[in-house]
């Protein structure tokens, strides 16, 4: 009878020793799961918020070359910076060296578009809805700065719209940040309770 006893207790410590062993490979799996999963919001958020502020300083440079005459004033018969002469403008003020600096920088900021808008998508892939909604709303406002050195508004014009891509691309990163730390406090939680259960079952 003791024996029996004996025995039946061995194969209940394996059994629970088995099923803890599985447990704990299951847990440590999806950890390496939410673990990766947390690096690569933290990765789109990052490279989408340092494209954006390298945009934000090539319109800061070109905001210099314009001043705050309307543009119909300023430019007659010309509603892009595209279809002034190479040559420039000389009732405009604008010599060639800037009808090239702002072409410029309209240009590299429509090219850069692309890559933002991807960023942007990636993000509301992996990212929560308020990560996508402030991703979204930057690329708007980056999308309106860029217009503005495009069609050579006023340089008042251009300045609010480029503060206002500062100030959506500031809230990505507060956006970026609340939802980092939640999800990485709950993932702490989870961790330690996974513990306290399993230190509860091998005590039993």
């Amino acid at each position: 009878m003791t024996a029996a006893i004996g025995v039946a207790g061995t194969l209940s410590a394996s059994v629970l020793a088995q099923g803890l062993g599985r447990r704990n490979e299951r847990d440590r799996r999806q950890a390496e799961d939410r673990s990766r999963w947390l690096a690569e919001r933290l990765r789109v958020s990052s490279k989408l918020g340092s494209c954006a502020l390298a945009l934000e300083r090539n319109l800061y440079d070109a905001v210099a070359f314009l001043d705050n005459e309307e543009r119909a004033e300023r430019l007659p018969g010309h509603k892009s910076i595209f279809m002034v002469p190479r040559s420039g403008l000389e009732e405009a003020h604008l010599d060639a060296f800037a009808v090239e600096y702002l072409s410029k920088a309209a240009h590299d900021g429509f090219e850069a578009m692309p890559e933002l808008e991807q960023l942007a998508s990636e993000l509301a892939l992996v990212g929560d809805p308020a990560e996508a909604h402030a991703a979204n709303e930057l690329i708007d406002a980056l999308l309106d700065a860029v217009g503005m050195i495009e069609m050579c508004a006023t340089v008042t014009e251009a300045w609010q719209a480029i503060q206002e891509s500062r100030a959506r691309r500031e809230a990505l990163v507060q956006a970026s940040r609340r939802s980092l730390r939640i999800d990485q406090g709950v993932e702490q939680r989870k961790s330690r309770f996974s513990v306290r259960t399993q230190t509860k079952e091998i005590k039993s």
